[in-house]
Parts: structure tokens; sequence; C-alpha cells
């Protein structure tokens, strides 16, 4: 019986985000190394610990599925949902960015300097035309930094709570309302 009632408690939220930061950069870190040329990694980190509080407040305790497994899962998921949504390539090119990315990794680790286009090409059996073509698609994919689109609209950042300057003006129009009325009432 007091089994069940430990599992049945409610995490700390707070303990489990502090706990976890560690993590987000591990993953944030592990996924930058292959989108390192579309997205600064601070971005990564920042939508990373989005995924984290989404984690932690949405996790329960059970026996056999730790915080971290499910964490890792969330953080995961919100990095790529972001990466997606905020990407406007379509597979076929991000398929090729990905081969283009991995072939230019060994021809620098064999050349030991940063490949010719001309080189690029013929490591991938593709023409220097058909080349010169995915890079100019590849040049299309261009993530803006978090900090530079944020504004204080953005559904990001978004609470429900209403600001200092919305609860003054709803005291300030209940107040006289309440004058209005008790003036109506007296006439």
């Amino acid at each position: 019986m007091m089994r069940n009632q430990y599992l049945e408690q409610k995490p700390d939220v707070e303990e489990l985000i502090t706990s976890h930061m560690e993590l987000v950069r591990q993953i944030a870190w592990h996924m930058h190394g292959r989108v390192y040329s579309s997205i600064e990694i601070e971005d990564l980190i920042q939508i990373g610990y989005f995924g984290l509080v989404k984690a932690a407040q949405n996790y329960t305790l059970r026996e056999g599925a730790t915080f971290a497994s499910y964490a890792g899962i969330r953080i995961r998921g919100a990095i790529v949902d972001h990466l997606r949504k905020s990407s406007n390539l379509c597979r076929t090119t991000i398929e090729m960015q990905k081969k283009a990315n991995l072939a230019g990794r060994e021809l620098r680790n064999r050349l030991g300097r940063e490949p010719t286009s001309s080189e690029m090409a013929d490591h991938m059996d593709i023409s220097e035309e058909e080349m010169h073509s995915w890079n100019q698609a590849f040049q299309a994919n261009v993530h803006q930094s978090l900090d530079s689109v944020y504004d204080d609209f953005s559904i990001w950042f978004e609470s429900s709570e209403n600001t200092p300057e919305e609860n003054i003006n709803e005291e300030e129009l209940r107040n006289l309302l309440k004058g209005r009325s008790a003036h109506t009432s007296r006439a």
C-alpha cells in the first residue's frame, strides 16, 4: 500500500528541471553536430529547455520509467519540431544536404582542407552544375536566432496571467463601474 502511494506522488517540477539542465546541453550539442551550419547552439539549448519544462510539467512517476529517459525524448522532440517548423527545405533537399555534409566531412578529413565544389561533386558522383544547384538550395535554409525573432507577443513566451498593466486597468475599470452604479442608484 505504501509503495503505491509513493509512486503516485507528483515529483517537484522545479527540482526535475534544475537537475536535468545538463541533459539539455548534451542533447543540444549532439544535435548541433548535424545542423551546425543552420542554427546556433544557444538556440538549440533554449528550445531544449522548453522541452525539458514541458517534460517536467507532464511527468508522473512510474516504475521502470526514469525522468531522464522521458525528458530526453521530449527535449529531442522539441528541437526536431523547431527545426522542421523553421526549415523551408523539402525532405529531398534535407537528405541531399545530409549527404553533402557527410561528403564534406569525409573530404576534409582526407584532404586536410576545405574541399572545392568540384571535389565535392566528384565525391558525390554528381555534376558540378548539379552540385551548384544543390548548394543554392541549401543556402535557402536560414534559421533565425530566437533572440532576433523574440517579441512580447510570441506564443513561445506567452503567459496566461495578466500583465501588471492589465491588472491595473481592470481594477480602475471595476472602481469606475462601482462609482457609476452607486451614482445611478442614488438618482
